[in-house]
């Protein structure tokens, strides 16, 4: 389902020359990998994964919880790599949380969650070959495990 997905998110985009800049993972591949990550936080926090193709992509708000707030989720595509913005624009972090997803025995590893407030004071900038981004590293994350217990509790 996932690959259907992806399939109906990409081909719109190449058609109209998304994927002209080199990121180092665009295409099909980079749309299965990043609808794997969300759907391993919808399942987690048990929200409704968003389906819908749309011919411009989505505003980076990939889930949404109950009350309204945002989710932009990064799936990379190796563990221990940074959660990374694709330019050193703030306005790219358009939501009020952000959770890293590392690949992980047959599925995918929620490393943790992070507020744009946070991102914001420690992201730093770093240059992975293919331009300048914003980026903040795993040790900056609360695990996803404590941030679930912690809104128990609120």
């Amino acid at each position: 389902g996932i690959r259907l997905l992806a399939e109906g998110r990409y081909n719109p985009k190449k058609e109209r020359g998304m994927y002209d800049r080199d990121m180092g993972n665009d295409g099909f591949d980079a749309n299965v990998q990043g609808l794997l990550g969300e759907y391993a936080v919808a399942k987690a926090l048990n929200i409704t994964l968003d389906i819908s193709l749309t011919m411009r992509g989505d505003d980076r708000r990939d889930l949404h919880l109950s009350d309204g707030r945002g989710i932009q989720v990064k799936y990379r595509n190796k563990k221990g790599y940074d959660y990374a913005l694709r330019s050193t624009d703030p306005a790219e972090f358009a939501t009020e949380i952000g959770v890293l997803v590392w690949p992980a025995e047959g599925g995918a590893e929620i490393v943790g969650c992070i507020s744009r407030q946070k991102f914001l004071q420690v992201a730093k900038v770093a240059d992975y070959g293919y331009g300048k981004r914003l980026v903040a590293g795993p040790e900056h994350f609360t695990p996803i495990e404590v941030a679930l217990e912690h809104c128990r509790r609120s």
